[in-house]
């Protein structure tokens, strides 16, 4: 649940063999675009911040969907973004699954993938 108590269908799983699958619906996309910081702007007049109005929620999505689709999946790719994100984000909160040449450990640990 969010804040205001409205049901969030946003979900992370990781399946028993590896894929990892990201699931929100239509109404949690419009709930995050009109709550968006970048979006969202400060009205001097009246001292409030105006948030943006979703008119079309599936329009919204499709061309969401568009823009992660979108690309070869190199170095521009939305999807990697997010992902590039992520990781970052999880390394330096203490990943234990990585470690980093500033690691005590990094010239004593071998290179493994296990997926």
């Amino acid at each position: 649940m969010d804040a205001k108590g409205n049901d969030m269908a946003l979900t992370v799983k990781i399946s028993k063999g590896g894929a990892i699958t990201i699931r929100f619906t239509k109404a949690d996309l419009a709930r995050g675009a009109r709550l968006h910081p970048d979006i969202t702007e400060f009205d001097d007049d009246t001292g409030r911040y105006l948030h943006p109005k979703i008119i079309d929620a599936a329009a919204l999505a499709q061309d969401v969907y568009n823009i992660l689709e979108d690309g070869d999946g190199g170095a521009d790719s939305a999807l990697l973004e997010l992902l590039d994100n992520a990781i970052l984000e999880a390394v330096e909160a203490g990943c234990e699954g990585v470690i980093t040449p500033s690691d005590d450990d990094y010239g004593r640990k071998a290179f493994v993938v296990d997926a």
